[in-house]
């Protein structure tokens, strides 16, 4: 075994920022090899999905990603990299540096050494020789080792100077590792190039994790002083050990033998509903790679149908935890509050506490979720002890972690990374390759968005995982597109036909690519909300004015924050109802402010609410209410929107059982719409409907729910849902000529949506390569929503004094956070480097992020709970006002 001489040059790999104490670059590199085989010894559903990927027994491709591993910082022995720390590079020997320019990374220097040293046929590397053949083949894997600071990589930048006197000691390590993990000789069954593109999308992800932990130098201590491989990589594997079950990324095994009250110990003294023993009986037949599709009505416990289902596939070993990806931050949230009080049923805890996370943008503000995070030197054994939620450390202290806990709630879009060309989508890809997404609210997302889904569902087919969709409306077209997306990854033919048409209903794919089709049977008789349409805005305020007078309560959904804030006002000044009375909501409050809010809804119309906390008040609200909250009102009114949000809003409508006053024994939903005639104008859901044409932009579809709400006259519900959805989307009813030749513009501009998404999602047959995905980036810039570009104003309060503050208070980056509001690029310019005022530059030199990617906005107060300043935009400077109870207006 070749051992590297003290008295040789040596290189580092990891050094301390205030001192020379660094680990020799051959030492780091085992350390993350010992990583990566302890977690795949220690996880056995990534051994499974390791081998699946791979085709070949575990046994014979361990030693190929082992080796990868213990080689993937082979760029680090490049000059530039051993002087950008001088004084260890001079201390130690090193010739001096004589390149000009900037050194490129040592990522981009791996994979030139890579290509064109250790698998160069002119190259005298014995160990290597017979795996050069297979070069093409193996490229992939190298990639995904070498490339394990988020993104793949190229050479362009690196030619043999970089290397000047380090070549002879980079082939030492090289055939060093291959002589301690590779065998001799190839297998035989290498005899397909493009049998590793698969394997390659989860190993990256494997390397980022593995290198993240190995880099750790409270698990792995820093050595500068040479040592035989063998023996230090004894020692790694002892120290990884550990590390690997420190860090949470071990997920505790399914408990076993359970029955629905002990899963669910929430729902204890209840009955299984219909989905929910189908999910816990019949859905699950084995452990292979399955999609779920569970459709059923809002409130009926799907997702409690999910975690059923899922618990099903861990018992069998199919998978080893669960994300909920859901469409809001708001939805998230409440999500992770009801998985809080009941996730531990699901797992076996005589191994640990399993983790519970909360991702998306936000999630260091939710203090329920920071008081659950366990400090490292906090002893294991002590978890349980000190909360009844947990979470790793290491796993909460970066969102891009989030998907490798064993149990998670967060936004959709945190899982839609994992196909997008964004850093570090390989770990998202990863976690998610173990675990079942469960996506809610499927329907809610545009085609663009949708685009997304369909190739995260083909993605997690190929990886050997599985899925659970839910939703309470999705059309028959979309259902299909989704299913097709599954049995695309796992290399079956897009041939389902769906033939049935049933409400409730349960679609499952296996691994063969069948698709079964389950009616579920309808719970009860059903709901039937009344529907009438109006055409005049009086006559929508006539009814909220009676509805205060009777002491009643109901809500208005409008489509727009400003005709939302409009309303709310209006019920105020011109009808006379008292300002405490009516409450609104829509996104353009502060984050403070919003979570506020929101929380004064749930008690004042959530499930505990009392007929005196909801007596004559009026909540009234743009889009936020369709889904976000758990609320429900004694009369429902909407603007027309189309028939899936329709059925969403109606859905608030007595969601519980409570009693009522007089006159509102019954649901009814009151809907803001033009006369769905046959002879309309061109303008005619905008004529009366304003600006909300710019949100709702397909007339024709309008058009059609208009119609069909008019002659049903009611929603009945399960009876009534596949009809009215296939309705409005479908091509049975025709739309008036006018309205659909005025869509041909919002047609056009959804198909540049879906060619937008084919263009940014990663190509799965590519593997981990530059060429699976254009414009690899940071996740913050990689889109996985369509639509304005987004500012955040940090909003900033002057007091008289001229003292700034933050308008939450207090400093830090959850008080940052707090203070923000997000609003349209056609609203505000982007942050630029113009000048703010000296008082406000010296103020954000106070903020973690200086104020860099934010715009911050001073506010005055200018009488009351008003307050006002000014933001720019095209050039000229706008006035806002702000205040709690109605949020930010842009003049």
């Amino acid at each position: 075994m070749y051992m590297l001489p003290m008295e040789s040059v040596r290189f580092w790999g990891k050094a301390q920022h205030n001192s020379n104490n660094s680990h020799l670059v051959e030492f780091h590199c085992l350390d993350v090899a010992a990583v990566l085989t302890e977690l795949l010894e220690m996880d056995g559903v990534l051994r499974q999905r390791v081998e699946g990927l791979a085709c070949c027994p575990y046994a014979v491709i361990k030693p190929i990603l082992q080796f990868f591993a213990a080689i993937h910082d082979i760029g680090k022995f490049s000059a530039g990299f051993q002087w950008l720390r001088g004084d260890i590079a001079a201390a130690w020997g090193h010739p001096p540096y004589l390149r000009a320019g900037t050194p490129p990374h040592h990522t981009k220097a791996g994979w030139w050494f890579y290509r064109n040293r250790i698998m160069s046929r002119t190259t005298d590397l014995p160990q290597c020789a017979a795996w050069r053949a297979h070069f093409r083949m193996l490229a992939p894997l190298a990639m995904a080792a070498i490339g394990h600071h988020g993104a793949p990589v190229d050479d362009t930048e690196v030619n043999q100077r970089d290397f000047s006197y380090s070549n002879e000691a980079a082939l030492h390590h090289a055939g060093e590792m291959a002589e301690l993990f590779l065998p001799a000789e190839p297998p035989e069954l290498f005899d397909d190039e493009d049998r590793f593109r698969p394997l390659s999308w989860l190993f990256a992800g494997l390397m980022v994790a593995a290198d993240w932990i190995g880099s750790s130098e409270e698990y792995f201590p820093y050595r500068s002083d040479p040592m035989d491989a063998g023996a230090y990589y004894a020692l790694a594997q002892q120290r990884a050990r550990t590390a690997v079950r420190m860090c949470g990324l071990l997920h505790p095994a399914a408990a076993q033998g359970q029955d629905f009250s002990s899963l669910l110990p929430q729902l204890k003294g209840y009955s299984p509903r219909p989905l929910q023993r189908y999910a816990m009986e019949d859905a699950v037949v084995d452990a292979s790679p399955q999609l779920h599709i569970f459709e059923d009505l809002t409130g009926c416990g799907k997702t409690e149908a999910a975690l059923l289902c899922v618990h099903t596939i861990m018992e069998q070993g199919g998978c080893s935890g669960f994300y909920v990806g859901l469409p809001t931050m708001a939805t998230a949230n409440a999500m992770y509050h009801r998985l809080a009080a009941t996730y531990r049923a699901l797992f076996d805890e005589k191994d640990g506490v399993p983790s519970l996370m909360l991702a998306h943008g936000q999630q260091n503000i939710e203090d329920a979720f920071l008081q659950t995070i366990a400090l490292e030197d906090d002893a294991a054994p002590r978890m349980g002890e000190r909360s009844d939620v947990t979470c790793s450390q290491w796993l909460a202290d970066n969102r891009k972690k989030a998907l490798l806990a064993p149990c998670g709630a967060g936004t959709l879009d945190q899982a839609l990374l994992a196909v997008l060309p964004a850093k570090h989508q390989s770990l998202r890809l990863a976690g998610l390759s173990r675990t079942v997404l469960i996506a809610d609210e499927v329907h809610s997302y545009d085609l663009y968005t949708g685009e997304l889904l369909a190739t995260l569902l083909t993605f997690i087919a190929a990886m050997g995982s599985s899925a659970v969709l839910l939703t309470a409306t999705l059309p028959q077209s979309l259902r299909l597109k989704l299913v097709h997306a599954f049995q695309r990854g796992l290399g079956r033919a897009e041939s389902a036909q769906l033939d049935k048409d049933d409400f409730p209903l349960a679609t499952r794919v296996n691994a063969a690519g069948e698709v079964f089709e389950q009616p579920i049977p309808a719970e009860g008789h059903g709901k039937t909300t009344a529907v009438a349409l109006v055409h005049d805005e009086s006559a929508m305020f006539a009814t909220l004015v009676q509805v205060h007078r009777d002491g009643a309560c109901a809500c208005w959904v409008r489509n727009t924050v400003d005709q939302a804030m409009d309303t709310a006002e209006r019920l105020v000044t011109d009808y006379g109802l008292p300002p405490n009375k009516v409450i609104l909501c829509h996104a353009r409050f502060a984050m403070c402010d919003r979570l506020a809010r929101e929380k004064d809804i749930l008690r004042r119309f959530g499930k505990g609410s009392t007929s005196e906390d909801r007596a004559g008040y009026i909540l009234v609200g743009s889009q936020v209410l369709e889904q976000s909250l758990d609320y429900d009102v004694g009369l429902m009114l909407s603007d027309l929107a189309p028939m899936d949000a329709l059925i969403q809003r109606a859905g608030r409508c007595h969601r519980h059982t409570r009693e009522r006053p007089e006159g509102y024994g019954t649901p009814r939903l009151v809907i803001l719409s033009p006369e769905p005639v046959d002879d309309p104008a061109a303008d005619w859901y905008g004529a009366l409907l304003g600006t909300a044409r710019f949100v709702y932009r397909k007339q024709a579809l309008l058009w059609r729910t208009a119609r069909l709400l008019k002659e049903h006259g009611r929603i009945v519900l399960p009876g009534d849902a596949r009809v009215l959805m296939e309705g409005a989307y479908g091509e049975a009813i025709e739309a008036p000529a006018v309205l659909e030749e005025a869509d041909l513009r919002p047609l056009g501009d959804e198909l540049a949506a879906r060619s937008l998404a084919y263009q940014n999602v990663l190509a799965l047959d590519s593997g981990y390569s530059l060429d699976a995905g254009a414009g690899w980036s940071d996740d913050t810039a990689a889109a996985t929503r369509i639509g304005d570009e987004r500012v955040q104003l940090r909003l900033c309060c002057v007091g008289e004094d001229g003292r700034i503050t933050l308008w939450v208070g207090g400093a830090g980056a959850k008080a940052c956070a707090l203070s923000e509001v997000s609003v349209s690029t056609k609203r505000v310019d982007r942050p630029g480097s113009e000048p703010a005022s000296v008082a406000l530059e010296a103020f954000a030199e106070t903020m973690p992020d200086k104020g860099r990617w934010v715009r911050l906005v001073a506010l005055r107060q200018s009488g009351g709970d008003e307050w006002t300043g000014q933001v720019p935009k095209d050039g000229t400077l706008v006035a806002v006002r702000y205040s709690r109870a109605k949020g930010l207006r842009i003049e």
